[in-house]
């Protein structure tokens, strides 16, 4: 009886990459070193493989959320000797909009005026309403912003409430109720 000893050596160690599923994914290219006396054969779950060239291969991930895999098998002759992996984290979309909890709108040219700032979203409003629950301000494009005044009048300093409702692709909702410091 003979014996073999088979030393194995791995491929490469791949990494990790963290996707939201906010906006399309565009298909993602890997690679491996390259050994012209070895086959390489690909296996993905959560996605398909689009082109594949021995060695290199093409992934475009699913969009649902989850944790996928990219797995390469390298060897000689159909016996597999080297195998690597690649996770790949797709994380549901969220709102992704920063919204601040103060403003100083006193024209020293900081933090002058309140916005959201994020993501485009499918859709996007946002409502200033002073103490008294009255509309001071309403926007529909995630650029506007308020500046402090309503109907072209300074308003006094204090708390004023917001109101954000933000869709991001699919179609999930986001929806923000908080409050903000008009400080001058």
């Amino acid at each position: 009886m003979r014996w073999f000893i088979i030393l194995l050596f791995p491929l490469q160690v791949f990494s990790q990459g963290i996707y939201n599923n906010c906006e399309p994914i565009p298909p993602q290219n890997y690679e491996v070193s390259y050994d012209v006396n070895k086959d390489y054969y690909w296996e993905v779950d959560g996605g398909n493989i689009t082109s594949s060239n021995g060695h290199q291969v093409t992934v475009q991930w699913n969009e649902t959320p989850g944790t996928y895999s990219l797995s390469v098998y390298s060897g000689i002759g159909g016996c597999v000797g080297d195998t690597s992996y690649y996770t790949v984290k797709i994380e549901e979309c969220s709102s992704l909009l920063f919204i601040p909890n103060a403003f100083t709108p006193d024209g020293d040219g900081l933090n002058e005026v309140f916005q959201a700032t994020g993501i485009q979203g499918l859709e996007f409003h946002m409502i200033i309403f002073n103490r008294w629950g009255q509309v001071i301000f309403e926007s529909y494009d995630i650029n506007g912003y308020w500046d402090g005044t309503y109907n072209n009048l300074q308003c006094q300093e204090g708390v004023y409430i917001y109101r954000v409702k933000h869709i991001t692709p699919p179609t999930k909702l986001n929806l923000f109720v908080g409050h903000v410091t008009l400080l001058r």
